[in-house]
């Protein structure tokens, strides 16, 4: 039955009485689709980092404050969605998503952008509110990112 398990490559869960995933999500090592909703998950596992193969995370809709540091080394990532959570703050380490193309982070109470999101060479697209475009702190990563050729897409 592990064996089975280990080979799945897409999870898809919505559920509004989940309040955390567990430690072992690390063992889905094919995983390349991870999507959890449901206005009820309040935090990820640092194993999360783990999962090499993840091509999309989307954990919009939830109740997430902040994600861990290991966030950074989903290597493979080309697509994350974090829109409608309660992030304050996004970890350094976000900045080492080298393949990541499309970033979503709106209606979050997102203050300031990690600068290290200059960083992101793949980046293509990213998702902010209006109210995090018009904050002074971020104007500057904003522009660094449009002229990149980064489509900045207001909502």
């Amino acid at each position: 039955m592990v064996s089975v398990i280990k080979k799945i490559n897409e999870l898809i869960i919505y559920c509004d009485d989940i309040n955390e995933i567990p430690k072992s999500i690390d063992i889905l090592t094919n995983l390349e689709t991870l999507i959890i909703s449901g206005e009820t998950l309040h935090s990820i596992p640092p194993s999360i980092g783990n999962l090499t193969s993840l091509k999309a995370l989307s954990l919009r809709g939830n109740k997430l404050t902040n994600l861990p540091e290991s966030i950074g080394r989903l290597s493979s990532l080309k697509v994350l969605s974090l829109r409608k959570n309660k992030l304050v703050s996004l970890p350094e380490s976000i900045g080492k998503l080298d393949s990541l193309e499309r970033l979503d982070l709106a209606y979050n109470p997102l203050n300031e952008l990690v600068e290290t999101i200059r960083n992101m060479i793949s980046l293509k697209e990213i998702v902010l509110d209006k109210k995090q475009t018009n904050e002074k702190k971020n104007k500057q990563i904003i522009d660094f990112l449009r002229k990149k050729g980064v489509k900045i897409i207001r909502i």
